[in-house]
């Protein structure tokens, strides 16, 4: 009897927290050059969910009642915003650009070196990143369009996913909605599109350690102090690194938090100096744990190709975790998980809007 009361008041507990919840839109600008601020981060106070805004500036968040919006972005003023009871969107946010104070990234680039933070990093690297097995909610959008901007195809999918320090990362989709725009876009979409999903294994750190992050990369690579900067809330090392050895990433940008020594954001560059993939971690419960990835990768059979995948996180306690998990096959890829467009289950999800050029070409 009292396991069915118990039950009762946790159902109706999470009934009423639903019925508080809303989504929002809006769009962040600079306050000076009045343009739409990309890659700008908005998190809910009350339900610790976050988003990012799309190229245009424009964003989608569900919020609880009485929320509290945190704003931020590398460059910008961190902002709090509380919402009222009549927000729902159209609201318009103006962030001001912040300058770093130059005596400070001097103070900082005396007392450690490039190779001391690194060394630093490298010995915190499992408090600070062990944090498998763990799960995550996700939003994932990959769009494949030519080198003129032209869009072929977008698949998008919610879901759990899964992530062990075995190479077995597991998803659960709730739902997903595809769009082919042209004729041969079927089929590469059908060939590849277990891989451009299943990319997102690859974002866990600690799984995947590449050199730069390991001991062994204060011998091969060349690491320089850029000078400090904010990034999500968190005084961060700027650090740039370097190799001219054989080797898949040559060079890119670390930002190391200055109090734990965790990765907080890497940058990877290809020969040309374009962004190959950008990772964001956030501080939860004493852990880092991922909240966002850009992959950007040219056409598996044309050059004239490229697909960009992002992905969203929010960390899922594991313990209140009962979700069915599949290992991703051409099986798993089936209508089951498709909707359209216009199906109104994406209007209660936390998805980074479309940019104006996709939207265009998706009427």
């Amino acid at each position: 009897m009292k396991k069915t009361i118990y039950l009762l008041i946790l159902l109706l507990s999470q009934q009423i927290i639903f019925s508080q919840k809303k989504l929002i839109s809006g769009k962040i600008m600079d306050n000076i050059t009045q343009k739409g601020v990309y890659n700008a981060h908005i998190y809910s106070s009350k339900l610790g969910e976050g988003t990012i805004t799309n190229a245009d500036g424009n964003f989608y968040l569900i919020v609880a009642k009485n929320d509290v919006l945190h704003l931020s972005c590398i460059g910008y003023e961190k902002q709090f915003i509380r919402l009222s009871d009549n927000d729902t969107g159209n609201l318009v946010i103006k962030m001001k650009q912040k300058v770093e104070s130059l005596d400070e990234i001097i103070i900082n680039a005396k007392t450690l070196t490039a190779n001391g933070i690194m060394s630093n990093v490298f010995e915190n690297f499992k408090k600070n990143h062990y944090v498998e097995p763990v799960n995550y909610n996700f939003y994932n959008r990959v769009i494949k369009y030519t080198k003129d901007s032209t869009l072929t195809s977008i698949e998008e999918y919610v879901g759990t996913i899964k992530q062990n320090w075995l190479h077995s990362t597991k998803y659960n989709i709730e739902k997903g909605r595809l769009k082919y725009l042209t004729k041969d876009s079927i089929k590469k979409l059908k060939d590849h599109r277990i891989i451009s999903m299943d990319k997102m294994y690859i974002d866990n750190i600690y799984k995947y350690r590449e050199d730069y992050i390991n001991k062994k990369g204060l011998k091969n690579y060349t690491y320089k102090l850029l000078g400090r900067t904010k990034f999500l809330d968190r005084n961060c090392y700027k650090i740039s690194f370097y190799t001219d050895k054989s080797t898949y990433y040559k060079r890119g940008i670390l930002y190391i938090d200055m109090q734990d020594f965790a990765v907080t954001r890497k940058i990877l560059f290809d020969s040309d100096n374009e962004v190959l993939n950008d990772i964001t971690f956030k501080k939860e419960n004493k852990k880092w744990y991922l909240k966002k990835s850009e992959d950007f990768h040219t056409g598996y059979d044309s050059p004239n190709l490229i697909e960009k995948r992002i992905t969203l996180y929010n960390y899922v306690n594991t313990e209140n975790t009962n979700s069915n998990f599949i290992t991703l096959t051409s099986r798993d890829f089936s209508t089951q998980f498709t909707s359209d467009f216009n199906d109104k289950f994406w209007e209660n999800k936390n998805f980074i809007t479309l940019p104006n050029w996709i939207r265009e070409q998706l009427k």
